[in-house]
């Protein structure tokens, strides 16, 4: 089946009152990261448009919204609104003026909750055997950004720290890295998803280079697969805040990460699961581009909405299955095309028998 698909969006300025924005020309959206080994940082959405007379009067701190729009040879395609929306707020917004109005443009560059934390300071104690998640959820709401906590206990405590003039998001970060936790940026508020919740539940969608292709997959058209150093660490260090540092593995390559770690042992357990998704021996996918344009506009979302998603990938005979770390959009007039940051399954310690750190009997999924 082929199809006329091409892709649009509208941006709507809040502010006690909801404006469209008219005369926006170009769309670009970066979110997550690119390696495991990455910190994290703010979602970035940068809109561009024309007469910039025609703006409302836009703030730092407002909130925008934009709606991804879908046609298919002309007429509107239903898009699930989980998909389609994005919310950010305006971090940035620059006017340029050409020699005649006709030339004159406008850009509004917004940030997400991420952003808040970076900029806070916060006065938190935190005691000893809080889970990592929920210290990190007093850090979220002292810096007045709600975190919510996706289902399946944290297994991980850490030890008695006070945060006086703090910066919220290196706290943060660093109780990320103790639970190794996914965290998915909602716009305005973060999910946090626990070890456990590292599960394969099945794929959110198929990319294939098999012609004729399967209706319910769509064609990739770039696929990078490699074995890169920032995959692989023959040694983890981590080490404790104000506390000790514990080894695993030995070699050239060696990834240190920072914790809040309640006990010494628990640390080792960490060490031996990052080690574990950083032993990457053969290539495997690390990103993959498609076009929007052209292709079934009920799938082209799936893969860049906001849960960990997972993805088929059928190349060369091959067929491997993998995570969507991060991605980029990218809408134009003409064209409209993403990208998406992977992590191969096969690198994910999912489950192993008896131990709690990685998942247990009843929390994790063995089959699907």
């Amino acid at each position: 089946m082929s199809f006329e698909s091409v892709f649009g969006f509208t941006v709507d300025h809040v502010s006690g009152v909801t404006t469209q924005l008219s005369s926006v020309q170009t769309l670009n959206i970066t979110q997550g990261r690119a390696n495991l080994s990455d910190s994290y940082r703010s979602a970035v959405m940068r809109i561009t448009g024309r007469d910039p007379d025609d703006l409302p009067n836009i703030k730092v701190g407002d909130q925008i919204v934009v709606t991804l729009t879908a046609f298919d040879d002309g007429t509107p395609v239903a898009l699930d609104p989980w998909e389609s929306t994005r919310i950010g707020r305006v971090a940035d917004i620059q006017i340029d003026y050409g020699v005649i109005p006709a030339m004159d443009t406008w850009t509004i560059t917004t940030e997400d909750a991420m952003a808040v934390l970076g900029r806070a300071v916060v006065d938190v104690t935190v005691t000893a055997g809080t889970s990592a998640s929920a210290a990190a959820q007093q850090i979220a709401t002292a810096a007045g950004v709600t975190l919510t906590v996706a289902a399946g206990s944290s297994s991980t405590t850490v030890k008695a720290t006070t945060f006086e003039n703090a910066n919220a998001l290196d706290a943060f970060q660093i109780y990320a890295n103790t639970e190794m936790a996914f965290v998915v940026q909602q716009g305005d508020e973060l999910k946090w998803i626990p070890r456990q919740g590292w599960t394969y539940t099945g794929s959110a969608q198929t990319f294939s280079d098999v012609l004729p292709l399967d209706p319910s997959y769509l064609q990739f058209q770039s696929l990078a697969v490699g074995n890169v150093a920032d995959t692989v660490a023959q040694e983890v260090v981590v080490s404790i805040r104000d506390g000790n540092t514990i080894s695993t593995g030995a070699g050239t390559t060696y990834l240190d990460i920072q914790t809040y770690d309640g006990s010494d042992s628990q640390a080792l357990d960490l060490g031996n699961y990052v080690k574990a998704l950083f032993t990457n021996d053969e290539p495997v996918p690390f990103q993959l581009g498609y076009m929007l344009t052209g292709q079934d506009p009920t799938l082209v979302f799936g893969a860049v909405a906001t849960e960990l998603r997972q993805i088929d990938i059928q190349y060369r005979g091959n067929t491997t299955q993998a995570i969507v770390m991060g991605f980029s959009i990218s809408i134009t007039p003409d064209v409209a095309r993403a990208s998406l940051n992977l992590l191969d399954i096969d690198q994910i310690p999912l489950f192993q028998l008896d131990i709690p750190s990685n998942g247990v009997l009843d929390q994790n999924v063995l089959g699907y």
